[in-house]
């Protein structure tokens, strides 16, 4: 399947009657050269489902191509040991280096129960977690343990801080604007540092440092309270 179905906003609603119908059980990425040697550059996944009803509740699984066994020009990739040489089988054959048959086995090894690690190449995602999106490299492992160690740290999505997202006339301007693409308007991070954004006067700055300083002191003072209060009931 098509990156652009498991990725893009207009095609949100097919992704949406897809888990409507079944379970997503895994999706492997396919690098983006495997269909060049026939004719097409488009990037692909595999997509594997699940007519529902479903009994499984099993995370869904993620894998990463990343050899093929061949090149661009379709020529047959070969294993090498360390000094260059290729490797053969038993039989005598060239062994094509592709991580293919492995990622295969660990795909059997995840439905019976048994993987128990992950890796760059493969991982599992939570039911909870997936969104709207269904492309592997959206749920990169890094990236999870990036945005989990952000949400431990207090950070906030930025539409609930930034009222100018939603609310500002604008900081919309600005945006549709810098867009392009007009079947899937896009615009990159590069335009999006471009966007001005409007800085209160040095009066108001100061007016809202205050306001939060006079509340993280009632604040303080509501804790010191309650922990009176605490102690007198204790005693």
């Amino acid at each position: 399947m098509p990156d652009g179905l498991l990725q893009n906003v207009t095609s949100s609603h097919i992704r949406f009657w897809i888990r409507s119908q079944a379970k997503v059980l895994g999706v492997v990425s396919i690098p983006q050269e495997a269909f060049v040697p026939y004719g097409t550059g488009i990037k692909t996944s595999l997509l594997l489902l699940q007519k529902l009803p479903s009994s499984s509740r099993a995370a869904c699984f993620m894998a990463r191509v990343q050899k093929i066994g061949y090149d661009v020009k379709g020529q047959p990739v070969y294993q090498r040991d360390a000094s260059g040489r290729t490797m053969r089988t038993p039989s005598g054959l060239p062994m094509v280096d592709d991580d293919i048959e492995e990622i295969a086995a660990v795909f059997g090894s995840f439905r019976a129960g048994t993987f128990d690690g992950k890796s760059e190449k493969v991982y599992s995602v939570s039911e909870e977690l997936l969104n709207s999106r269904l492309d592997a490299e959206h749920y990169q492992p890094e990236d999870q343990m990036l945005i989990e160690h952000l949400k431990s740290v207090g950070a906030k999505p930025l539409s609930e801080i930034a009222e100018i997202l939603t609310e500002t006339d604008d900081f919309l301007r600005q945006v549709r604007r810098l867009m392009t693409g007009h079947a899937i308007p896009a615009i990159s991070i590069e335009d999006l540092s471009k966007v001005l954004v409007p800085i209160p006067s040095k009066e108001e700055q100061e007016r809202i440092a205050n306001a939060i300083a006079q509340i993280q002191s009632m604040r303080k003072q509501s804790l010191r309270a309650g922990e009176k209060v605490v102690i007198e009931t204790d005693a």
